[in-house]
């Protein structure tokens, strides 16, 4: 399994999902000690590769949960060679060894994808770019929630579904699945056979999605410092040479963050104290021009959704930063230490158990995965709503050597997630950690620096709401820039350091958390709208959805293993998958079988095919044992004779059927997946049935297959066609609200050599902002499938921008610095790159977007976005203040 953990039980999303044509996750297992970068350049180097292991052994997962690169990127049997990727939140250079991590699809399966492009778009110039890293970690419960609200999104969009209200909320029905503790049991490999056996025979829940988040939610926030005691599984010394530090290995506490010289560094946040009334004014103050994480949500939602909550004062845990930062996964148990210090210091204060109880049960009053299947969010689950930890020091991710590799990452994830389905509370076990002893559990969480400014903690916490990064998590850039929190979110007012102001949210993630009041436009529809502004409601539509023919994507299956045609479970997630025929088998046989060719890529421990009987009509099924390729089938997590794994090549299938003789027999080939990661699925040919020589059944799927019953399962050839939803998403962008920030914010560090930390500032335009919405896409990785991503904004004035000074493309954040539509010209500037300066002369006025015309160029790849040129044309007409006319087709 090139580029995938087989024992750890959260290898989950390593390989790229067969659905998606041309994009690689990357992902990696918290065995590493890097965070899973979704990278082409998953980088490891040998002290790493030492630490991870201890990491492995400590958390029992296998040292095969390390992953191994595909081939080397530098010197065979040498270290390997260093390097620089840009960051997306674009500030410092941070190097790292790199190795590359593969597709890991099995192209002899016959499963043909584009191979991850590095085009001849030029580095980032002008400025120092630390390395970009995926913060937003990988929680199969969260990624099938992400995946499920945005299918109701579009279901709703499609009119396909209607929204009820269920206690408050606004919910779609979208099926019915195992509850998540249940799911979490059934595949974890820690849980005992007792606990899956039970999880097993659980009934299958209703699945709801809440559309939209119109609440007040509480959130518990702890400050965090560090001791001076070492662990002794980390104990001083630089153990990733590549990194720069670490220069201190005691604490840090809190307030010991150097001053930065300012006639050299205008772009670090920092201030003389951080103490707990910088946080709570941070997170929950409120006033006239007051800007903190709770009135940013109440402006991005238009008064639907807000935050409140408290603050701790600063608690201190015994060991130093290196505990807790230099094994990533490791960060969990700051998340432990932190609360149960935090419970000592209440009760030191004089808070009795059941007061510290009673005080944290406010926070529990969201139930986030629906853990009884009833549609109704509002209740409590057993764990805090949203539960956010704020340490000492800067983040790794600042590039700060004081503390090197040794300092935590800032990154959203869910604590202890390899006990999913084991431990918990007992009504909805999904892992995590217990606050003490105090009976209410931590899961989803999010950590950030003392010194970061308000983008970073809405930015993470939009992750918290279920939101995914926009910008490209597997290295370079994309169109998305500061057109978005989700992108680059460090803005500032002027004079500011940067992000102490954060952007707007971006139309796309304003509709998928139900934000965004906007109207629906049909592919050819005739239509004036006037628009008001994208930053919040007024009497006129935020936005403007244009739904979109269906995107075809055809995928090469592979030959079959005769004729033409062969039988194909589809691959997706949550299947329950069959074809089932009806054979009657003589008395007085010999004996009997179902023989047929496989071939399958399966994911191994979590989806499963099976072959099985029923003597009663199909009220019950029994799995049969065989052979595939004469070694014996496996077994499920539940004992049962079940497919997994990846058999590359056609294969002999031969299942017994002698307990069946003198019976009439049901026979279904059957493939059952979970919500996590879908591959490829299962493949069959010649299929046949025999009893003492005699066949009584034989096919070969050419004829279309008559004798067989299809529920999800198909007859296809070497290739197949996928159809996707894809949609214009589009919203007026001005200089109001947060977005005002664009005029101020946009920074460009170009004096690299003399002043590294030293930024210049430039404004984007104002106008209408295009964004294609993709759904056979499931990031905006443009470094590996060049103009195609999930949600990438179209550039009205798409040829690319040469930096004088290099005689290259400038990179994407100033390509699309002029990327809305418009009836006026756009700004003219001048950047440096290296100290030297670059004219950026301002284009036309660019008012009409016409999707049949070119938006792609090959030498800025990861710029522009390739259109399906459905005949879909939007002319801006006027523009006055917050409010623009629009005229579609």
């Amino acid at each position: 399994m090139q580029g995938s953990c087989r024992s750890c039980p959260w290898r989950r999303r390593v390989r790229p999902h067969p659905r998606h044509s041309a994009r690689s996750f990357g992902r990696v297992c918290p065995c590493l000690t890097e965070w899973p970068e979704r990278t082409s350049s998953l980088v490891l180097g040998v002290s790493k590769v030492k630490t991870a292991v201890a990491l492995s052994n400590r958390l029992g997962w296998s040292a095969s949960c390390l992953v191994r690169p595909i081939r080397s990127a530098g010197p065979v049997g040498g270290r390997s060679t260093a390097l620089t990727t840009p960051c997306p939140r674009g500030d410092h250079v941070k190097r790292v060894t790199s190795g590359i991590l593969g597709l890991g699809l099995a192209a002899s399966l016959g499963l043909t994808f584009a191979a991850p492009t590095n085009a001849a778009q030029a580095p980032p110039t002008g400025g120092a770019d630390r390395i970009q890293k995926d913060h937003d970690l990988p929680n199969p419960i969260e990624d099938k929630r992400r995946e499920l609200r945005e299918q109701a999104v579009k279901a709703v969009i499609n009119g396909d579904a209607e929204p009820v209200e269920k206690n408050g909320s606004t919910v779609v029905k979208v099926g019915k699945a195992a509850s998540p503790a249940d799911a979490a049991a059934m595949r974890n490999k820690k849980a005992s056979a007792k606990t899956k056996a039970k999880a097993a025979k659980g009934k299958q829940k209703d699945q709801y999605v809440e559309l939209s988040q119109e609440r007040a939610d509480k959130v518990f926030v702890i400050l965090a410092e560090f001791g001076d005691e070492r662990h002794p599984d980390y104990p001083d010394g630089d153990t990733d040479p590549d990194t720069a530090g670490p220069e201190k290995f005691d604490g840090p506490l809190h307030n010991q963050i150097e001053e930065p010289d300012r006639t050299k560094d205008n772009s670090s946040v920092w201030q003389e104290d951080y103490d707990r009334k910088h946080y709570q004014d941070l997170y929950f103050k409120t006033g006239k021009n007051v800007e903190s994480v709770k009135t940013y949500y109440e402006k991005q939602s238009s008064g639907r959704y807000t935050v409140d909550g408290t603050v701790s004062d600063w608690v201190k845990v015994k060991y130093n930063t290196a505990r807790y930062g230099r094994d990533d996964a490791s960060t969990w148990n700051l998340i432990q230490d932190a609360t149960t210090q935090w419970v000592a210091d209440q009760k030191k204060a004089g808070k009795t158990a059941a007061q510290i109880k009673k005080q944290l049960a406010q926070y529990d009053v969201y139930d986030r995965y629906d853990f009884d299947g009833d549609g109704d969010f509002n209740e409590p689950d057993g764990y805090i709503d949203h539960f956010q930890i704020v340490h000492a020091g800067a983040g790794e991710e600042d590039g700060d050597s004081t503390h090197g590799e040794d300092a935590i990452w800032s990154h959203r994830w869910y604590a202890f997630l390899t006990d999913q389905g084991v431990t918990g509370p007992s009504q909805n076990q999904l892992g995590g950690t217990q606050i003490a002893d105090t009976g209410l559990w931590v899961g989803d969480y999010t950590v950030q620096p003392e010194n970061g400014g308000l983008s970073v903690f809405v930015h993470e916490y939009g992750h918290d709401l279920g939101l995914p990064d926009a910008y490209s998590t597997a290295g370079g850039d994309n169109s998305n820039e500061f057109w978005t929190l989700m992108a680059q979110s460090r803005l500032n007012a002027k004079g500011e350091a940067l992000g102490e102001r954060a952007g707007d949210l971006g139309a796309w993630e304003k509709l998928q958390l139900g934000w965004l009041d906007h109207e629906v436009i049909a592919t050819k529809e005739k239509r004036t709208l006037e628009l008001g502004p994208q930053e919040y409601n007024s009497a006129k539509p935020q936005g403007a959805v244009v739904v979109l023919p269906k995107k075809e994507v055809t995928r090469e299956l592979g030959a079959p293993a005769s004729g033409s045609k062969q039988f194909y479970s589809g691959s997706g997630d949550d299947l329950a998958n069959a074809m089932s025929t009806e054979v009657s088998i003589p008395a007085g046989s010999s004996s009997a079988a179902l023989k047929a060719k496989v071939r399958y890529e399966i994911e191994e421990g979590y989806d499963y095919a099976y072959v099985q009987a029923s003597t009663d009509g199909g009220s019950t099924w029994t799995a049969l044992d065989g052979t595939i390729g004469g070694a014996p089938i496996g077994d499920d997590t539940s004992g049962r004779p079940g497919i997994d794994g990846k058999q590359e090549s056609w294969a002999d299938l031969v299942v017994p059927l002698d307990a069946y003789v003198g019976k009439t027999v049901q026979l279904r080939v059957f493939y059952k997946t979970d919500g996590g990661l879908a591959l490829p699925g299962l493949f069959v040919d010649d299929v046949s049935v025999t009893a003492g020589g005699t066949e009584l059944l034989s096919d070969d799927a050419e004829d279309g297959g008559e004798a067989w019953t299809f529920d999800g399962f198909s007859i296809v050839g070497a290739s197949t066609t996928d159809e996707y939803d894809n949609y214009y998403v589009m919203g007026h962008r001005s200089y109001v609200s947060y977005d005002r920030y664009l005029k101020t914010g946009p920074y460009n560090f170009g004096f690299a050599t003399t002043r590294p930390d030293w930024v210049e500032h430039y404004a984007y335009q104002t106008g209408l902002l295009i964004s294609y919405w993709d759904t056979s896409q499931a990031d905006n990785n443009t470094i590996t499938h060049p103009g195609e991503g999930r949600n990438l904004p179209i550039d009205a004035r798409p040829r690319p921008i040469t930096d004088m000074s290099t005689g290259k493309p400038w990179r994407a954040r100033v390509q699309v610095y002029d990327a809305p539509f418009s009836t006026r010209k756009a700004d003219s500037m001048t950047l440096h790159t290296n100290g030297k300066p670059s004219y950026i002369r301002g284009q036309a006025a660019a008012p009409l977007f016409d999707d049949t015309k070119k938006y792609f160029y090959e030498e800025a790849p990861q710029h522009g976005v390739k259109l399906p040129a459905a005949g879909v044309k939007v002319r801006v007409l006027s523009e006055k203040g917050t409010s623009m006319k629009v005229r579609f087709n």
